[in-house]
Formats: C-alpha cells, sequence, structure tokens
C-alpha cells in the first residue's frame, strides 16, 4: 500500500449499478481523488486487484457473481490489508454483524451523504496509513527477535519457555523449560528465586549438554518484564561462548607447555654442560691411553651413550619450541633403525612395528631432530587406530615420480625419498580425512590429545620443501607418506666428512705458539677445556668471569678467545667487541646451548665437516659451537678460525 494523506490515493469502485457507479466516480474526482477500477462483481475485482492495488474500495454489498461485498470485504483485509468501505442499503442486524466481521473502515446506508463519505474516506486512509505503520514496526521488530543473533527466549513464572527466536533454537532444540538446559544446581535456585521474586539474575556463565550430548557455555542473563496483558514474565538472553572457552583451554594448555618449555630449556643447558663434561675426560683417558700405548676402544661406549645423551636434549629444545638446530644430510633408513627402540616404547606389546628400507641412497637435507619427531607423531596417531593391537610398517626408499603421472600431491617430476607409516587400523572417514591437518583438530578426547600432531609434521615436511600424501578409508587402515627431495652431493659430503675426522694428527699441532682465552662459567667444562687445549698446544688463560678476562686480556697478547654465549652482566657478543678493540683479528668461538632464543639473529654459514657449529658472516671470525661436542668439533672449529686469520 503506497498511501498518503498528501497525495492523491488511488481508490475503487465495486458497484453492480451503473448510475451509482459512475455517481460514486464523479463524487472522487469532484473531491480530489483518484478513481482506480471499476468493476461490478468480487470476483473481477479480486482478480485485477494484484496488478492494480488500490488504497481503498467502495463496495456495495450486493454484487453480481457468488461473491457478496462482505466476503470480499474479508478476502481483501486478510490477505492483502486494504480497508473497504461498505455502501449498502441493507440495515438489517444480521447483515451488520456480518459486516462487523469484514473489519470495514466504514458502514454508510445509500443513498450516501457526500459529506459523510469523504469524512469515512479521510479516516479510513489515515486509519489504513497508521496501520500499515504499525505493522511495519511488528514485523520489524518480529524479525529482529527471530532472526536476531543471540539466543533470546521468554518464559512464564515457572520457568517454562513462553516463545523463542531462531537462535535459541539452534542452541538448544527441543527445550520446553529452563531447567532442562541448567546443569548447575546452585545456579536453577539462584533462578528459582528470581522467577518467585520478579528480579534478575546474571550474566553468569554455565553449560549444559545438548540432544547430541555435546557441551555448550554460555552466558545466560534473566531479566523481568510485564506483558501487555499484565502477566510476570522474564526474558533470557543466552550467548554461546564455547568456541571462547575452548580458546581459553588452549590458551591454558599452551601457557603450560610454555613453562615446561623454559623449565626443559633450563635442564637441558645445564645437561649439556655435564655431557660436555663427561665428553672431555673421556677424550683426556683417551689421550693417557694412547700416550701408554693402551687400548682405548671401551671409550667408545661412553661417547656414543653420550651422544645419544645429546640427541635427547635437542628433543626437550623441539618439545619447548626454542630449537634452532641445523638442517644436515643424513638418510632416512639410517635415521629410522636409530629410533626403532626409542619408537617401540610408544606402542602397546600388542601392536608389531616392522621396519623396511628399500634404498640405501635415501639422502635428504633436513634437520634430523625434526624428522624424528614426525616419525613420532605418525607412530603415535597409528598407535591410536590399533585399539585392540595390529601391525605398524615403517618404510623408507626412493620413488620416481614421471611427468604426468597421477598423483594426490604437488610433488614435481623427479626422484623423491619418501618415508611411510602404515597401519592396518579403523582408518579415516572421507568427511575426516579433509581436516586431519588442521591445527587443535581432534577426534581423540579431551585428555588424549591436543590436535597438533599432524600439523605438526605437515609443518616440518613443508619447512623441508616436501609433501603428504595420505591414503585412508573406514575399516582399511591409514598410509601416510611423506615425500622429500633427494640430497644432492649427499655421498660427497659424507666422504669429506669422514676424511675430515682422520685428520686428527693435524690438531696436536694447532695451537703451537698461539695464546688462547677462555672465559667459561662451569667450572668442570672450563677444566676440561683447559686440559684439551693444552694438549694440542695452547698457551691457555681461563676465568669464569667476563670482568676478569678484559683485565686478563690487557696482560698478553691474544691469538684466540672461548666464551659462553649468555653470560650475566655482559654477554658474549659484547665481550667479543671490547676484546677486539685491543686484538681487531681475535678469532672469537662461542659456545652455547643448540636451540637458545639468544641465537636467533645468528646467520648459519657451511662448515668444513659435519659439525654442529654456524659461521657468523655477519661478524667476522665468530664460530657458534653448540654443547655437547666432541674434541675434534672442538679443534676443528678453531682450525677454521685461525686459518682465516691467517690468510688475511
Amino acid at each position: 500500500m503506497e498511501s498518503s494523506i498528501n497525495s492523491k490515493p488511488k481508490i475503487a469502485i465495486c458497484e453492480d449499478e451503473k448510475i451509482i457507479a459512475l455517481d460514486l466516480q464523479a463524487f472522487l474526482y469532484r473531491n480530489g481523488y483518484q478513481p482506480g477500477l471499476m468493476v461490478s462483481s468480487a470476483e473481477e475485482l479480486l482478480d485485477s486487484i494484484e496488478e492494480n492495488r488500490p488504497d481503498i474500495v467502495l463496495m456495495d454489498i450486493k454484487l453480481q457473481g457468488e461473491i457478496d461485498g462482505i466476503e470480499a470485504a474479508s478476502i481483501l483485509y486478510e490477505k492483502w490489508r486494504i480497508p473497504v468501505i461498505l455502501l449498502t442499503a441493507f440495515t438489517d442486524n444480521h447483515t451488520i454483524e456480518r459486516a462487523k466481521f469484514s473489519h470495514p473502515y466504514a458502514y454508510i446506508i445509500k443513498p450516501y451523504n457526500e459529506r459523510e463519505l469523504k469524512i469515512a474516506i479521510s479516516i479510513g486512509l489515515f486509519r489504513a496509513s497508521m496501520e500499515k505503520k504499525l505493522k511495519e514496526s511488528e514485523e520489524r521488530y518480529k524479525f529482529l527477535f527471530s532472526s536476531g543473533i543471540t539466543a533470546t527466549m521468554l518464559i512464564d513464572t515457572s520457568g517454562s519457555i513462553m516463545e523463542y527466536n531462531e537462535a535459541f533454537a539452534r542452541l538448544a532444540s527441543n527445550t520446553i523449560t529452563i531447567w532442562d538446559i541448567l546443569g548447575s544446581e546452585s545456579l536453577k535456585t539462584e533462578i528459582a528465586a528470581a522467577l518467585k521474586n520478579a528480579s534478575s539474575v546474571g550474566p553468569v556463565e554455565t553449560c549444559f549438554k545438548r540432544n547430541n550430548s555435546s557441551l555448550v557455555w554460555i552466558i545466560l542473563s534473566i531479566a523481568p518484564i510485564l506483558l501487555p496483558d499484565g502477566r510476570q514474565a522474564f526474558q533470557c538472553q543466552a550467548i554461546d561462548i564455547t568456541y571462547r572457552k575452548q580458546l581459553e583451554e588452549e590458551l591454558g594448555h599452551n601457557q603450560k607447555l610454555s613453562a615446561l618449555g623454559r623449565l626443559s630449556g633450563g635442564v637441558a643447558h645445564d645437561f649439556n654442560n655435564v655431557l660436555t663434561a663427561i665428553l672431555g675426560y673421556a677424550r683426556l683417558l683417551r689421550f693417557d691411553l694412547e700416550a701408554w700405548g693402551k687400548e682405548s676402544a671401551s671409550l667408545d661406549g661412553i661417547e656414543k651413550a653420550v651422544n645419544r645423551a645429546a640427541n635427547l636434549t635437542k628433543q626437550l629444545m623441539v618439545f619447548s619450541r626454542r630449537e634452532k638446530t641445523a638442517p644436515s644430510c643424513f638418510r632416512l633408513s639410517e635415521l629410522c633403525r636409530e629410533s626403532e627402540i626409542m619408537l617401540k616404547r610408544y606402542i602397546n606389546p600388542n601392536i608389531k612395528l616392522s621396519l623396511f628400507s628399500f634404498s640405501d641412497k635415501d639422502w635428504i637435507y633436513s634437520d634430523p631432530v625434526k624428522i624424528e619427531m614426525a616419525i613420532i607423531n605418525l607412530v603415535i596417531n597409528a598407535r591410536d587406530a590399533l585399539p585392540n593391537g595390529g601391525l605398524v610398517k615403517l618404510s623408507t626408499g626412493i620413488v620416481n615420480i614421471k611427468k604426468g603421472a597421477a598423483t594426490n600431491s604437488k610433488a614435481k617430476p623427479g626422484r623423491w625419498a619418501y618415508l611411510e607409516v602404515e597401519d592396518n587400523g579403523k582408518g579415516i572417514d572421507p568427511e575426516i580425512l579433509e581436516k586431519i591437518f588442521q591445527p587443535f583438530f581432534t577426534t581423540k578426547k579431551a585428555d588424549q590429545g591436543t590436535g597438533l600432531g599432524l600439523s605438526t609434521v605437515l609443518m616440518i615436511t613443508q619447512a623441508s620443501d616436501g609433501h603428504i600424501l595420505v591414503d585412508s578409508a573406514p575399516e582399511q587402515g591409514t598410509k601416510v607418506r611423506l615425500l622429500f627431495p633427494v640430497a644432492k652431493k649427499s655421498d660427497a659430503l659424507a666422504d669429506e666428512t669422514e676424511a675430515m675426522q682422520d685428520e686428527n694428527n693435524y690438531y696436536y699441532k694447532l695451537g703451537t705458539g698461539k695464546t688462547l682465552l677462555l672465559v667459561i662459567r662451569d667450572d668442570v667444562v672450563r677444566t676440561i677445556l683447559e686440559g684439551l687445549l693444552s694438549r694440542v698446544g695452547f698457551h691457555v688463560h681461563s676465568t669464569r668471569e667476563p670482568g676478569e678476562a678484559l683485565l686478563m686480556a690487557e696482560q698478553f697478547s691474544l691469538d684466540a678467545a672461548i666464551s659462553d654465549y649468555v653470560m650475566p652482566l655482559i654477554s658474549g657478543e659484547e665481550l667479543a667487541i671490547r676484546l677486539r678493540k685491543l686484538f681487531p683479528d681475535l678469532a672469537m668461538l662461542f659456545l652455547e646451548d643448540e636451540g637458545s632464543l639468544q641465537h636467533q639473529a645468528v646467520k648459519q654459514g657451511k662448515s668444513k665437516a659435519k659439525l654442529a657449529l654456524h659461521f657468523d658472516e655477519k661478524n667476522g671470525k665468530t664460530i657458534f659451537l653448540f654443547k655437547p661436542f666432541m674434541e675434534d668439533e672442538l679443534f676443528n672449529a678453531l682450525a677454521i678460525l685461525l686459518s682465516a686469520q691467517e690468510k688475511e
């Protein structure tokens, strides 16, 4: 309806007497109205109403056709809300009673009075305009209620739900009373008292279980209102905060992991000092035994045990997210063999773990500690898919992807080294399969997993320019294959490393005629290094305090310095700056825990051998050597530094 009291309303005439219809039309023209349809039957009027909708209808009760004016007026009002003024000669009570139910805006007796009809039309149009605005307002606020994003319901004093919106239906479908969604007895008592005393409750956090047993957290608010009929009711609003609660739990879990990570980092630091001391004493003992001409093969076991312990500290660093280990060339098959005993500790006794290696050329360039973590995550997932026991296969080898070959990964054609974990467990549903790499997604219970395992595997694989292929179906088991680029010149790198390890005789003359300053906080490590460095000819001055080291540097001419990188008051970097003011060409070797946060800004470079060291190109003749280390790694680092010094 587009009427307005300030514009020309369009008025339809439904009258079976032609003369009266023409008289009404002339009346409308005289009074400034716009005549619209002029028909003699209700059927004709109703058929054309959509095309020519009037603002008001002047209608006789007695009409041609089967539908009279009263019935037509009811249809016009109920279906289109078009107002009707009845013009009739009928004054009997029966007709008047019938007319009431058609909601006429006026009932005028023929012959009509023009002044009376004009007033009826004016009031009818104004009333229709007001009713239209009221209806639009009602529909607008009804829409705000029914389609609002906040779950809202209306309850009575007994807690029964009188009305609710779509958001509440999605949140708690098939709910009859407010008591059905409350799990807290104390909150039920508080709400019952509020309903009795017409008081408010909340906002308060609570949770309930849906019909599908899923847990929903909400913020609930209840406030009293009076209905138009004077009854007491209560408006309840519930905001779903389940996602926020999940984020809070994840944040709390991450904070615990962070605290545990800081603890593990500190433990790894102290443990690395102990391991360095053990390796140092073993090497000193080897020197003495070789000098006496005795066998020192028994010391190999000590050194291997220390190396395994060093790998544990690296895993602690990975766990704490502080690890910054360097990538290197290694064989996937060899890494899997070395990890076999550890992997068997993660699986149940009723699960058989089998290792298969189909190539000894599966060299890749990556971080072995991270790849080992990826293997552990995949094996644990395979274990969880076999609650009643089964078989887990761990395979490595080389695959040649040909151009145009169909594959569900983005791996380019060429040779790829692969690592594959396969189980004969329950498999993965297709709708879950596409979500398994999403962070925090898990089908396990809250206390059985964080949902980070496979997302971590994906991150590790992509960091090595690799790809993941997953093949799984319900009750058909799961196969996860990691593809890595085959490392170039891996055999040459390995041969070079072995060749350098055979050059031990060179190190015996390494420090001849050279003076070295040793600044190490740990007394045991410092003592061990003094002995090792003295054995290869260095004249060593040592201290545990960087301030004392600066005083000592003023008394001696220094060729090299070895220092902890992290120290109180003066850092290793600041110490190097001050020492190089006295000795500009000073070779500086820093000892640091692998993965330390203080080393994030250091650029990684290439060493001559497969050593735990990185050359800092920014600061010139500086090398970082990570604890624990073998004596040949220490000597090789010094050899690189002194060689660079001699070339200048």
